[in-house]
């Protein structure tokens, strides 16, 4: 069953199983009548993202038989920094952002898993500051604290 299918494909995932995840993700229709649902797409694009097929992870977001959820994005969001894919993570962090807009888990993701090249240039902390218009702050802390505030950003070091 679906349950079933989950389960085998998590375990692909978690193992570096890419080809056999996929071609388990495939024959659920194929070979057994069963349609994936949501979270079936969702471990296929973690299978892709792990695997750093970031692109073609974003491919399947895209054609998804029904509307992605934040998961895909966050999911997809997490790799862009895993590999380092800045242009990308622009990109997938807008629409995590737009879909839930009030969950602080994506714009944590954004700033602690992109920090490194992400909020180094001026146009990135712009891109950052349009993406969080809608929340009245945001307050990470860790190796740094970033604080917006009124649409104002403040970087600092914190002392250990």
């Amino acid at each position: 069953n679906k349950i079933t299918f989950y389960t085998v494909l998590s375990a692909c995932c978690h193992s570096g199983m890419v080809s056999e995840g996929q071609n388990y993700f495939l024959s659920m229709r194929k070979d057994y009548g069963l349609y994936p649902i949501i979270e079936h797409y969702n471990i296929l694009v973690d299978i892709l993202v792990r695997a750093g097929r970031l692109h073609d992870a974003e491919d399947l977001i895209y054609t998804m038989p029904f509307r992605p959820s934040v998961t895909s994005w966050r999911t997809l969001l997490s790799g862009c920094r895993m590999y380092r894919n800045v242009e990308l993570g622009k990109h997938v962090a807008k629409y995590a952002c737009d879909l839930d807009p009030q969950s602080d888990s994506t714009y944590a993701i954004l700033i602690i898993n992109m920090k490194y090249k992400f909020m180094q240039r001026n146009c990135c902390i712009a891109f950052f500051l349009r993406l969080c218009h809608k929340r009245p702050y945001i307050i990470v802390d860790g190796m740094e604290n970033l604080q917006v505030f009124s649409n104002k950003l403040q970087n600092s070091v914190l002392a250990s």
